[in-house]
């Protein structure tokens, strides 16, 4: 069997009487079978208060005033002062402390309706570590899924990565794992689970990416070149649309080459923020320039890439408009760092 826990677990200790809110009061405490029936079994004048003081048909402790019955005014509990700790009942005994079964493995976690385990949690400055242990305890369950567990397992634990990586934002660790979730749930629903390995890895790329250029994209448009880029961008857009615009005429596909346009312009800017990124947050004017000529070598002076490249603007659904558009707006802010008034929704397809 294997066990795991936060690394924190460990630190939970009662405070009793101290707890400005006990857990002791407010609902109904649930008594286990074992638990009831050493209590049927306890005899004197305790097991006759025990007795009187059992909802025995519903299994769970009488409330005075909405608290437990053993509770006394000092908010200690006299089960436990007068019987001893091994009288307690399963629920109160594991409280806080929560677990989950799965076959061949128990995940212990702390609750955050204790007050005192609420503390521990959010007062936890560094990300959580996962402990495990193991035993030689073996069971089976019955109908046990064990090959949609390893997916759901193997997704949680991406997902676990990207929210404990603090280079992104909230927002965007967010996101990310509801994608992956809404992801994986639609291959389940299909059917498709045998898909899940390779969407994992797929998420998991794009975490490894966030890892090594972190926030990469906000700092470079900070930057003394990113300040520049709206005018070098326009540059490149007017160089690329008066060059190969008008050559639609030759293939009626001027939507095509208009996107080629949009495309080369922001792969530039894309090889000049890696280029940033690799020297250190550095980038001169020079430097974007040959980030723009080493492009333009590779693809303007190959007629295969360019032909590779403008088939590609019409036949893959990743430069269709809408998610061009997204991409040419992603960035873009008016001067006062408001959206622009038409927020990138031009052309029939957009809208």
């Amino acid at each position: 069997m294997i066990y795991t826990v936060p690394h924190y677990y460990n630190r939970f200790k009662c405070i009793a009487s101290e707890c400005p809110d006990t857990c002791c009061a407010g609902w109904g405490i649930m008594i286990d079978r074992a638990s009831l029936k050493k209590y049927r079994d306890m005899e004197g004048p305790f097991g006759s208060r025990l007795h009187n003081s059992i909802h025995w048909k519903e299994g769970s402790f009488k409330q005075y005033h909405g608290r437990c019955a053993f509770l006394n005014e000092e908010n200690l509990c006299d089960l436990y002062s007068e019987a001893g700790p091994e009288y307690l009942c399963r629920t109160c005994r594991a409280y806080p402390r929560h677990i989950e079964e799965f076959e061949g493995c128990r995940e212990m976690t702390l609750c955050l309706s204790c007050i005192e385990a609420a503390r521990i949690i959010l007062g936890c400055e560094e990300p959580v570590r996962f402990i495990t242990r193991e035993d030689d305890r073996e069971e089976t369950y019955e109908d046990f899924d064990f090959f949609l567990y390893t997916k759901l397992m193997d997704a949680r634990e991406l997902a676990l990565d990207i929210l404990r990586n603090r280079t992104w934002s909230w927002a965007d660790r967010t996101s990310m794992c509801l994608g992956l979730a809404h992801d994986l749930q639609a291959r389940i629903r299909k059917g498709r689970l045998y898909e899940a390995d390779r969407l994992i890895e797929r998420y998991r790329g794009a975490a490894e990416r966030s890892r090594m250029f972190p926030d990469v994209g906000r700092a470079f448009l900070e930057s003394e070149i990113g300040k520049r880029l709206p005018v070098l961008k326009e540059q490149l857009m007017v160089y690329f649309v008066f060059t190969y615009f008008c050559g639609a005429v030759y293939n009626e596909n001027p939507c095509g080459k208009m996107k080629m346009a949009a495309a080369a312009t922001l792969l530039i800017e894309e090889l000049a923020q890696a280029l940033w990124t690799d020297q250190g947050g550095r980038l001169s004017f020079m430097d974007f320039v040959d980030a723009a000529h080493r492009f333009s070598r590779e693809v303007e002076h190959s007629d295969s890439n360019k032909a590779v490249l403008e088939k590609a603007m019409v036949k893959r659904p990743g430069f269709a408009l809408r998610r061009l558009l997204a991409a040419v707006n992603s960035d873009v802010r008016g001067q006062d760092g408001e959206q622009p008034e038409n927020n990138g929704q031009y052309g029939e397809m957009a809208l």
